[in-house]
């Protein structure tokens, strides 16, 4: 069987990628004027010279023009396309020339186009089917979470004081209203959460209420200040975040233009479970070989069983 590639259907292609950087410049382009399929007459040709899409731009007393050329080709722009449009550009004295491929250049035309000035951009569109690409920012994960917490009780108690039995971070605490403040570990974990404690890996003792009660009895023996000793801790994640976007990317930098980017959900307990491929734990962000794009930092929340109540929050402190 013989399958006949069809000129018509190739123009038909071609035309769409050429569509769709025109699309991709007018989003970039900010006040200046683009056009679809111009001509230019070329100076020193005295002929019309088809132009892709060209760009216009007043600047004071200046008139500022770009011509783009689109290559939909099968295989990297060689030195010869490079040579063509070069002679283009100088032909109708445009201020920049630019191409944009769809398989990117070899190395010998990315060496011709940046001496002769020369942008070169692969087309990047995270939504279309027929030149979809995959984009992803190398990001970094920073984790902060409480590892323990030990709780002292300070107060003055003559002839000795009883004090409740059980798990010390399960004890109620009351305001001098007879209010409850909450179970100990829910003042900690309502102070850890609001970012009231420190933020920083080590050992730190922390003041989580002065002036409370152990019970609702109106002892002043029974009055104490609660101290919390804690222990924090860090972790660092590394991988590739999925984006959604459209633009250009430089092929001669390897930087991005876009104009939007969606990031798309990321899961950091996934993550940290190792249930995300791609990315992994590491000790120390200063030996990536590759520098993160981005890094979020995000703490645990710890949860609260019962809540405060608007009255007795002045005792916390």
């Amino acid at each position: 069987m013989v399958y006949l590639h069809s000129p018509r259907m190739a123009d038909a292609v071609w035309a769409d990628f050429e569509k769709l950087a025109y699309d991709i410049q007018r989003d970039l382009a900010g006040s200046a004027h683009v056009t679809l399929r111009d001509t230019i007459e070329g100076v020193e040709s005295r002929s019309p010279r088809q132009i892709d899409i060209s760009i216009r731009q007043q600047v004071g007393p200046h008139s500022v023009l770009i011509i783009v050329d689109c290559k939909d080709h099968r295989s990297p722009i060689d030195l010869n396309v490079v040579e063509q449009f070069i002679s283009v550009v100088r032909d109708v004295r445009a201020n920049k020339g630019a191409l944009i491929a769809s398989r990117g250049f070899t190395a010998s035309a990315l060496t011709l186009a940046r001496n002769q000035g020369i942008d070169t951009f692969t087309l990047i569109d995270t939504a279309n089917t027929k030149w979809q690409t995959y984009v992803s920012l190398p990001a970094l994960l920073h984790r902060l979470y409480l590892v323990s917490a030990a709780f002292r009780f300070v107060g003055v108690a003559p002839g000795g004081s009883l004090l409740p039995p059980g798990d010390a971070s399960l004890w109620e605490l009351y305001a001098a209203n007879q209010t409850s403040l909450g179970l100990v570990r829910d003042i900690l974990a309502r102070k850890w959460n609001s970012h009231e404690l420190p933020e920083e890996p080590g050992r730190h003792e922390v003041l989580l209420a002065e002036q409370a009660r152990l019970a609702k009895a109106e002892d002043e023996h029974n009055v104490v200040k609660v101290l919390a000793v804690i222990e924090i801790a860090e972790a660092y994640y590394f991988g590739q975040w999925p984006i959604q976007t459209r633009g250009l990317q430089n092929a001669q930098t390897g930087g991005l233009i876009t104009k939007n980017i969606k990031a798309d959900a990321l899961s950091p307990y996934d993550i940290e479970q190792g249930r995300v491929a791609g990315w992994r734990n590491i000790d120390d962000p200063a030996t990536l070989a590759v520098r993160p794009v981005i890094t979020l930092a995000y703490s645990d929340v710890i949860p609260v069983s019962i809540e405060i109540p608007p009255s007795a929050t002045d005792t916390i402190v």
